[in-house]
């Protein structure tokens, strides 16, 4: 490991870049649907950003990605110690870039701290939802696909909140 990656942390961002890019087709696709269909709503955009990260489980079964960047969330990037592609500018990522920037600008509304607030916590959320699902007994489950609809659906009520609470 130390050979080929100098330290752990060297390790845990190349595996985010190498996963990041396995999805930027999947991003474009989601983007150009968002763009062919005119629903460039917060829903389809959220998608664009979240759904690669399902597919991994929906087509494969596989959580182990899913645990990684929750693990990753939780106790790596409040150190700053390794960022996720989405933290900083790369030509490589353009699409997950694209999407978060779509996102922004459909959501002006809100300042620049709630909407960095608010996804980031969308994306504990996304994890969350799968690592629970994961976790449940097969006849206590919903369709796994509908999990992730219902998911998108809570994300994008949440992202769409009014900012400031209503003072009646």
């Amino acid at each position: 490991m130390q050979y080929h990656f100098g330290n752990k942390e060297q390790l845990l961002q190349a595996i985010l870049e190498f996963r990041e890019s396995e999805m930027e087709a999947s991003r474009k696709r989601l983007l150009q649907e968002v763009e062919n269909s005119d629903a460039g709503d917060v829903n389809a955009l959220l998608r664009a950003i979240f759904e690669p990260y399902a597919r991994m489980f929906l087509d494969h079964g596989d959580m182990g990605f899913i645990k990684l960047i929750t693990s990753y969330l939780n106790h790596v990037r409040p150190r700053g110690q390794v960022l996720h592609p989405a933290d900083y500018a790369d030509e490589s990522f353009p699409y997950l870039h694209e999407a978060i920037l779509r996102l922004r600008v459909k959501l002006s509304k809100l300042d620049d701290v709630c909407f960095q607030q608010r996804i980031d916590s969308m994306g504990a959320m996304f994890y969350g939802a799968f690592i629970q699902y994961s976790s449940r007994a097969e006849e206590n489950r919903m369709n796994r696909y509908e999990l992730l609809e219902d998911t998108l659906r809570m994300m994008s009520a949440a992202m769409e909140s009014p900012s400031r609470p209503v003072v009646s």
